[in-house]
């Protein structure tokens, strides 16, 4: 008997939840390039479980940099030792 192997299908950030995933945001200023695991729950808050962050752009435009204040973010997305880069943003300024 062999097992049939399905794709793990992760859009969401419900499955991101699910499946112990983080997202990370690093500031897009070249210059700064700060760097924090965000908070799943919050985005989940605020976004709502169905938002699919790939290819989103939302959570990219909203991050504000703790370090120097700029908007905009690259994400990147890991689950133990693996990372994937999945979208960048540069936006100088600007409050919430």
């Amino acid at each position: 008997m062999s097992l049939i192997k399905r794709p793990i299908i992760i859009d969401t950030l419900a499955d991101y939840r699910r499946h112990g995933m983080n997202i990370w945001a690093n500031c897009a200023v070249p210059t700064c390039s700060h760097g924090a695991r965000l908070d799943l729950e919050d985005l989940i808050r605020r976004f709502g479980e169905a938002y699919e962050p790939v290819g989103g752009g939302a959570i990219e435009k909203a991050v504000v940099c703790r370090r120097c204040g700029s908007r905009g973010a690259t994400l990147t997305i890991s689950h133990g030792h693996a990372t994937t880069s999945v979208g960048a943003r540069r936006e100088k300024g600007g409050a919430n």
